[in-house]
């Protein structure tokens, strides 16, 4: 009796695996001729019939990423992380950081990088993406608004020197011409000394250009798609 439950039980099991990968090999078909849409109904058709597929879950995360679908795409690939293969456990750290950088989570993403090579020191594509990171984070939005706050402070400091400056000179017009004529030429290095300062400013500006331009030329080397089979 149990001998015929067991034949039983396999003759229904064996198709309904045998199907789901028959729909993974056709996702991909449709992955690889950038049809997403169509990949994505084939891998959730196939996850249907085999739910604890990690390969199908890390299928399914790259379809979604492919669709921009970032945030998607990251709870897949976290079902995919019980690969027990470190390589492809690497691979999928390694996606979810380049999830985490689509969607500007620089510090996730590093994070994601790092574990990739806790698993596979050798990834190259991994440790240029960490370099990446780190110039972008040293960048950041919150680092320049402190820049731009420190630049209004300067600015509002210096304003007020020219203030009391100017208030100094006011309270000297009573005095003669040599002392006028010294005024006068101490104006003039104010003046050549503000002009210092103008093109030291733009120095400054044009070096954070260029920092910029570079910033935004470098981007994360592509990700590790569609499997057939784990």
């Amino acid at each position: 009796m149990k001998k015929v439950l067991v034949l039983f039980l396999l003759s229904f099991l064996t198709p309904l695996w045998a199907n789901s990968f028959s729909l993974n090999q056709k996702g991909t078909h449709f992955f690889e001729k950038k049809q997403y849409q169509k990949a994505l109904k084939k891998y959730s058709a196939a996850l249907l019939r085999a739910p604890e597929s990690k390969v199908l879950h890390y299928n399914l995360g790259s379809t979604y990423y492919k669709l921009n679908n970032y945030e998607q795409a990251l709870k897949e690939y976290e079902k995919a992380l019980g690969v027990s293969d470190k390589i492809k456990r690497s691979q999928v750290y390694y996606n979810m950081g380049n999830s985490y950088y689509r969607m500007n989570k620089y510090k996730e993403a590093l994070d994601s990088y790092i574990e990739t090579l806790k698993l596979n020191p050798d990834d190259k594509d991994a440790k240029y993406n960490i370099e990446v990171i780190r110039e972008k984070m040293k960048n950041n939005p919150k680092k320049q608004q402190q820049n731009k706050k420190n630049q209004q402070q300067s600015k509002n400091n210096k304003q007020q020197n020219k203030n009391n400056k100017q208030n100094q000179q006011n309270q000297k017009n009573g005095q003669n011409n040599k002392s006028q004529q010294n005024q006068q030429a101490q104006k003039k290095g104010e003046i050549s000394k503000k002009e210092a300062e103008r093109i030291l400013n733009a120095l400054k500006e044009d070096e954070k250009k260029a920092q910029k331009k570079k910033t935004q030329k470098m981007q994360v080397r592509g990700g590790r798609y569609v499997e057939k089979d784990w």
